[in-house]
């Protein structure tokens, strides 16, 4: 499989004898893609006035640092996370991939049926709405727990499957979702 960019159209006529001209031979010469970086792609990208087309990271995965006011409770409950084990998110074309990973919180309060992560600044809103499900401890019980997400709204919910309330005390989470960004 060639690694090369051609032209359409192949000259077949040899190169003549003036080199401050574009010979033939240069336009059949395959194209040299300069910037970006490994793993990037070329893709095109219309809000690019000079050549239409940008660098994209492929799926590189970029960590959300930890940041205690990204966490609540939906109403009157109160998530207190006190680290993260992970918060990651990659980007593909419109699909954004978030993976996270809690082990140190506890929930106080009236209980509820839901907890709230709320994307940080510079992550991608989401566009379009998702059900997945996440792994998530509460009240000491590990079960299958529901993540939901709508559009235009920069958070995430998670509730126990059947949004029965989530009990006061050790709370855990992972899971990793996918959805539609702008």
């Amino acid at each position: 499989m060639s690694k090369t960019l051609d032209h359409r159209f192949r000259s077949s006529k040899a190169d003549g004898p003036d080199p401050t001209q574009v010979q033939p031979s240069a336009w059949n010469d395959g194209h040299q893609f300069t910037g970006g970086a490994n793993g990037n792609v070329l893709i095109r990208d219309t809000a690019d006035p000079a050549y239409g087309a940008t660098w994209y990271p492929l799926g590189e995965w970029a960590s959300i640092p930890f940041n205690a006011a990204n966490f609540r409770g939906n109403l009157n409950m109160t998530w207190t996370v006190n680290a993260l084990d992970y918060m990651q998110y990659a980007v593909i074309g419109k699909t954004m991939f978030l993976a996270w990973g809690i082990s140190n919180s506890v929930l106080s309060g009236p209980a509820d049926t839901a907890v709230v992560m709320v994307l940080p600044a510079g992550v991608p809103t989401p566009a379009g709405a998702e059900i997945s499900v996440c792994r998530l401890t509460a009240g000491g019980t590990t079960q299958m727990g529901l993540v939901y997400i709508q559009p235009g709204l920069p958070y995430i919910n998670i509730a126990l499957l059947g949004q029965t309330a989530l009990p006061a005390g050790g709370f855990v989470t992972q899971g990793q979702v996918f959805f539609k960004v702008a």
